[in-house]
């Protein structure tokens, strides 16, 4: 994946008409078909959608389009563009709780956000089943690495605490 095409892409997604160019990049067939909430199927593959809405608050959005598409059973991703950023998710099908997202900013973006985005690509010889679950257990394994530092962070500080108090916090930490 080349990284320049791909931030270039990502600075101009600003509507969901723009998304058709990203995901067209990433390898996806670009289409353009409105939905009827709101929402436009904006690439495909092999079975496997791309759905898309814009929203001011990405996050919300995207994550109410998820669970809508899990309630269909749609092989799909959900995609919410909004003023400064992506916010992506696939659907749990199946499976109670939160979907996770990835928040992909558009100007700037993180290197593992940027990374997270190119491994959104299909693979060959895959199919739409197969992509789907390789895209959900890729949105699912970021926020376990979020949920896993943040709680090694509260160890950690927990840990610390505990320390004597000779030198700074930073001393501790490193002790």
């Amino acid at each position: 994946m080349d990284r320049t095409a791909l931030l270039a892409a990502l600075a101009r997604t600003d509507s969901v008409r723009d998304a058709r160019r990203l995901f067209s990049l990433l390898g996806y067939v670009p289409d353009d078909l409105p939905g009827d909430d709101a929402t436009c199927l904006v690439a495909r593959w092999e079975g496997f959608e791309v759905i898309a809405s814009y929203s001011a608050t990405p996050h919300d959005a995207a994550r109410s389009l998820a669970r809508k598409l899990a309630t269909a059973s749609r092989r799909a991703l959900a995609l919410a563009c909004g003023p400064a950023e992506l916010a992506i998710a696939a659907p749990r099908i199946g499976a109670p709780g939160i979907t996770p997202l990835l928040i992909v900013p558009r100007a700037e973006p993180p290197a593992l956000a940027l990374q997270l985005l190119g491994e959104l690509a299909p693979r060959r010889g895959h199919n739409g089943l197969a992509h789907a679950l390789r895209v959900a257990e890729l949105l699912s394994t970021e926020r376990a690495g979020e949920r896993f530092f943040r709680l090694f962070r509260a160890a950690l500080e927990r840990m610390a605490a505990f320390l004597p108090r000779q030198g700074g916090a930073t001393d501790r930490r490193t002790a």
